[in-house]
């Protein structure tokens, strides 16, 4: 073996090599590249010196007139309003995707290296990516809020197809479904944190370090799942027990004490209150005694998320479907299809910002293929009974998945549209009421009122869909992983000098 310095000084000077050639390229481009989640087309140039990264798609718009649509529902555009549809559309794609994120160069001695991101419709006449069929319809048209891209073609131009309130936002689109959903998070993120009560011996308001670790960690995913998406309505209860009496002016002490910490952990946020009222204390209290504990004695905190009853159970969402399809032209595909790659859902168990107890959508184990030696989700397929549409689905996934792991970023949150968030309360309701209607059967007779009022009352627990406010479901947050695809495009491009891993999405 070769003298370890030697070795060393001798790969410092490779390398030194290397980064010369790779700063005397200037730049990198890409035309037409398609990413490998197989839908997507776009131009791409990576600017050195100038730490940019530029990303376009080309795009001609074409006008559909009176009587080519559906039941001759179309109506004329005037010119003014087919200029003012195409600047709008150019404007909140741009202002939607671009410098959400940048790339970052991690190889030791090569951290300048990174690049600010442009992202953005071009607008040409020649050769365009794809064609923008617009169709103006009234508001409250069927086809009004519709729009889609069509990759199945193996030429281009692509197709995609809006209407005039495409590039409108909605402000309120799902938004209680997507309350339903944080507030499932929030809830199994403390219960599997394992903070709902807190002990905290003595005199003392301040909690044990490793408790207060656990909060902090709990209070960063809270940061994580509210902040800045104008959640309201959601709040984290905190009630404090001082030993022998759940009145005393200590509890509530030590409850505020704790408020304010987490309040500061959180940048000044409201989301954690010390709740002093007779309703939270009796909360508290139901939750101490499922844990085995009695309210009388206990000394320490209790934690609970909770809704107010006057809460509208809605986020406002901001979404706009041209900047949702915009995703699709960059390669990014839909969320809200379920998982149909078990990378996909390894993904996103490594995000701790979805709770591992939350019920997620499986995948269809049955259509899928038994995996290759190196078990690897490339491996796997799916067979050939299943529907073309879930081998497309599964395929898209599965090389998003890949890419996903390469950059080191969580996927996104796949579920199917229509989950419910409270599947588990549901069941074990439903479970505890045809029990119960099994003894009042036995005790009163099937054709007895008793069976019968009872019947009629059903479980009495409501179904709680859910969805996510991420750009590809039905909201405006852009995900580190949606630069996937500009990612790939630039480790592919760079690849013969710095290692895709080695690239990073800030």
């Amino acid at each position: 073996m070769g003298n370890p310095a030697m070795v060393s000084e001798l790969q410092a000077k490779v390398d030194a090599r290397l980064k010369r050639l790779f700063t005397a390229k200037g730049a990198f481009s890409v035309k037409n590249y398609r990413p490998p989640t197989g839908i997507g087309l776009f131009d791409f140039d990576y600017n050195i010196g100038q730490r940019t990264v530029d990303v376009r798609v080309r795009v001609r718009f074409e006008w559909l007139n009176e009587g080519e649509g559906v039941q001759s529902a179309y109506i004329n555009w005037k010119p003014e309003e087919k200029a003012a549809f195409a600047g709008k559309a150019l404007r909140v794609c741009r202002e939607a995707w671009s410098n959400r994120y940048r790339f970052e160069c991690r190889r030791p001695g090569w951290e300048e290296f990174q690049a600010s991101v442009n992202i953005k419709f071009k607008e040409t006449a020649l050769d365009p990516q794809y064609i923008i069929e617009c169709r103006k319809v009234e508001r409250n048209h069927e086809t009004a809020w519709s729009g889609g891209c069509t990759h199945g073609a193996t030429v281009w131009p692509y197709k995609a197809n809006f209407s005039n309130w495409g590039v409108e936002t909605r402000d309120d689109f799902m938004g209680d479904q997507i309350f339903n959903f944080k507030e499932k998070q929030l809830t199994d993120t403390l219960q599997q944190s394992k903070l709902s009560v807190i002990p905290i011996s003595g005199k003392d308001e301040n909690v044990d370090t490793a408790s207060r670790d656990k909060l902090y960690s709990f209070a960063d995913r809270v940061g994580k799942i509210v902040a800045s998406d104008q959640v309201s309505g959601i709040h984290c209860n905190i009630y404090g027990f001082p030993q022998g009496n759940v009145f005393s002016n200590p509890g509530n002490k030590r409850a505020e004490a704790l408020r304010k910490l987490l309040k500061l952990r959180l940048g000044g946020s409201s989301f954690f209150s010390a709740d002093t009222s007779s309703a939270s204390r009796n909360a508290a209290q139901a939750i101490l005694r499922q844990q085995g504990l009695d309210p009388k004695t206990f000394s320490g905190v209790c934690l609970f998320v909770h809704v107010p009853a006057k809460s509208t159970r809605s986020i406002p969402t901001h979404y706009i479907v041209i900047t949702h399809e915009f995703g699709h032209m960059l390669g990014c595909p839909d969320e809200y299809t379920g998982i149909n790659c078990t990378g996909i859902k390894a993904l996103m168990e490594l995000d701790d910002i979805v709770p591992s107890t939350f019920n997620r959508s499986a995948v269809n184990a049955k259509q899928l293929n038994p995996l290759g030696t190196d078990k690897h989700f490339l491996n796997e397929s799916m067979q050939d009974t299943a529907p073309d549409n879930v081998k497309r689905l599964q395929q898209m996934q599965k090389n998003f998945a890949y890419q996903t792991q390469q950059a080191g970023v969580a996927s996104p949150f796949f579920m199917t549209q229509g989950t419910a968030v409270n599947a588990a309360e549901m069941q074990k309701a439903n479970e505890a009421f045809f029990k119960q209607r099994d003894i009042i059967k036995a005790q009163f007779g099937r054709d007895s009122k008793q069976y019968e009022k009872f019947d009629a009352k059903g479980t009495g627990v409501v179904e709680l869909k859910g969805a996510t406010d991420s750009i590809m479901f039905t909201g405006q947050k852009i995900l580190p992983a949606h630069y996937i695809p500009i990612w790939s495009c630039l480790a592919s491009a760079t690849r013969e000098f710095i290692d895709p891993s080695e690239w990073a999405i800030v």
